[in-house]
């Protein structure tokens, strides 16, 4: 990172104010060197006028170990500039090897007045200074110094960043998927590329180019770096959870150009992504297909949200394995797939939709054998939704094991109150137990009484969900905490959208219910960040609020449709990007369709859990 001006404290960090320091003015005006701050943000621009120099040093980072050529990485320096219009501007950029005492790179460009704005609402043009893979290795462990300077009026420069890439980016470099700050992959289905994206940057490489899409036909290559889109340069990207995700991020920039140009009034409706290469800039004209024009109202009334939906059925339907599973993690992946078929209620899939069944009952016949209460939901929410469809006994009767069962594998925790954690082996985190698990089998313990079994759960661990309930009565913020110990309201999504869920089905605890579902109403942003889980986490707690909080939940959907137009590719379904605590041994694509196929049910209602009447549509085998 470049060091701020004189006068700042702290480090260059999300949320911080720059490095004290590193500015000098060199020679010119006394005036020539101005500083000047966009409403609620740290100062990011300096006003440089003729015949100044602003000087500023920065290291080349070191090669990141691994299997990657450790003389593949090159640099590149960009800057954002804009100028008064009218006025006939160059200016010089002269990099030197402090060292070694020379000037190793020299450029100079014109920069001409432009409409697009920054972030900062500046009128900019962005500059990049590419150095190649040998130049970049050579000054590795040298200090660099960069000097500025203008002619022909006075230029503001702003968003200065220095970025290593390596010319074959791979998935080597995606960063740990449960961290926060990446680097993240970034896919998008509608475009037709995949891309690693990284926290602060301001620009990103791609990885892959699918065959015969709208970027394949338009020449992107892998290991293009994509500066711009519609002549936008991409704003300095975040990865940390939260607002500054939600606004900053690559995804999110992308993902709203996309949605503005599906929703413009042309016939074909297409953008223009400019990539850096060796050679230098090029501007790239993609056409997309089939656009998606969702409406502003995100409802089961939207052409579009149903083309989505058939798409990701179809998605499932044509991935099922022969002994009835679906990729990614047994169980998890299995029992959603399986329901967004059930959730369908159409005919055509009831052959799927038995050899889920079967798959299920031959891997775990008896659930009192079962260990992992994370497993126990996910196959109880399907065999319970599966009687609920069939009203076959021995699927009740699975359910009925199950819900009498579980509540003699609690374990007291620290507080002295019956609790659970990830399994029926103890309770972890100093016997302080959890909340996630415990959410899942909620759902499930409220679809057995739709059964017609007695449900156990609420009650039982009644102690234990009050306890760790952020009580607004009491002052909390009305989200449900890790445990009593970690009443979080930034990884809480899932839990609190679950939790909901269960109480909405039983017109239980209306109190408990209302505060969690305002919670998620107004931390939307957080959504793909239910710990380590934030895909199905994010889809899950959007069920939640689709059930029992139907306005909020199409609020929250037109305020993120820029994500779907995205990762939408049509006549194939949703492609991943990685969200900020993802699940890896849950896949990709294989987690995303899924997910939101069981969330996409709600539309019709075609599951209880999904806030639909329990009918005996499919027929018994």
């Amino acid at each position: 990172m470049f060091p701020g001006p004189d006068g700042l404290s702290g480090v260059q960090r999300h949320g911080t104010p720059a490095t004290v320091g590193g500015f000098e003015l060199s020679s010119g005006p006394d005036e020539s060197l101005q500083w000047f701050t966009p409403p609620g943000r740290e100062p990011v621009a300096v006003r440089l006028a003729p015949d100044a120099v602003w000087s500023t040093w920065f290291d080349t980072p070191p090669p990141i170990a691994g299997k990657l050529d450790a003389k593949g990485w090159f640099g590149v320096l960009s800057l954002d500039c804009f100028a008064e219009a009218g006025q006939q501007i160059k200016l010089r950029m002269e990099v030197t090897d402090e060292d070694a005492g020379r000037v190793v790179m020299k450029s100079t460009v014109k920069v001409t007045e432009t409409s697009h704005r920054s972030e900062s609402g500046s009128r900019v043009q962005r500059i990049h200074l590419r150095i190649d893979a040998k130049d970049f290795a050579a000054w590795a462990d040298s200090v660099l110094r960069l000097d500025l300077s203008v002619e022909g009026g006075p230029v503001v420069i702003e968003q200065m960043c220095f970025e290593r890439f390596h010319r074959e980016t791979s998935r080597e470099l995606l960063g740990k998927a449960n961290g926060p700050f990446g680097p993240d992959l970034l896919q998008s289905g509608a475009l037709g590329f995949s891309a690693l994206t990284e926290h602060q940057g301001v620009s990103f490489p791609v990885m892959s180019v699918t065959k015969g899409s709208p970027a394949a036909r338009a020449g992107l290559a892998v290991g293009d770096l994509i500066t711009s889109v519609d002549g936008r340069p991409f704003p300095r990207s975040s990865l940390a959870p939260g607002e500054d995700w939600f606004e900053q991020s690559h995804e999110a920039f992308l993902g709203r150009a996309i949605l503005a140009a599906a929703r413009s009034d042309a016939d074909k409706p297409q953008l223009r992504l400019t990539v850096l290469r060796a050679k230098g800039p090029r501007e790239l004209t993609l056409k997309l297909r089939k656009p998606p024009r969702f409406a502003t109202a995100f409802n089961e009334q939207d052409p579009e949200l149903r083309r989505l939906y058939a798409d990701v059925v179809q998605w499932v339907a044509e991935h099922q394995r022969g002994d009835g599973s679906w990729p990614g993690h047994g169980e998890v992946n299995t029992s959603l797939a399986a329901l967004t078929l059930l959730g369908t209620r159409d005919p055509a899939h009831s052959g799927a939709i038995h050899r889920a069944y079967r798959y299920f009952l031959r891997h775990n016949p008896d659930p009192r054998k079962m260990k992992s209460y994370w497993i126990i939901a996910f196959q109880g929410w399907f065999i319970a939704e599966y009687y609920l469809a069939t009203g076959d006994e021995k699927a009740k009767e699975w359910v009925a094991r199950a819900v009498e069962w579980l509540p003699s594998t609690s374990h007291t925790c620290t507080w002295r109150m019956p609790a659970f954690g990830h399994g029926i082996d103890g309770l972890p985190y100093d016997d302080k137990g959890l909340m996630a698990p415990t959410a899942h089998l909620l759902v499930f313990d409220s679809l057995a009484a739709r059964c017609g079994v007695e449900p156990t759960l609420l009650d039982h661990l009644s102690d234990y969900i009050l306890h760790s309930w952020s009580d607004p009565s009491n002052g909390g913020h009305g989200a449900m905490g890790y445990n009593a110990s970690c009443r979080d309201q930034d990884q809480h999504w899932s839990r609190s959208g679950l939790v909901a869920l269960a109480l909405h089905l039983r017109s239980e605890w209306p109190q408990m219910e209302r505060s969690l579902l305002d919670n998620l109403g107004r931390r939307d942003a957080w959504m793909l960040n239910s710990h380590a889980y934030g895909e199905p986490g994010g889809a899950l707690g959007l069920l939640g609020l689709a059930v029992a909080a139907p306005e909020s939940y199409g609020e929250i959907q037109s305020r993120w449709a820029w994500r779907y137009a995205n990762a939408w590719e049509p006549g194939y379904g949703l492609r991943y990007s990685t969200p900020h605590m993802g699940s890896p041994y849950m896949g990709e694509d294989e987690i995303m369709n899924p997910a939101y196929g069981l969330l996409f049910a709600a539309l019709d209602g075609g599951l209880v859990m999904a806030g639909g009447e329990e009918k005996r549509w499919l027929q018994r085998r």
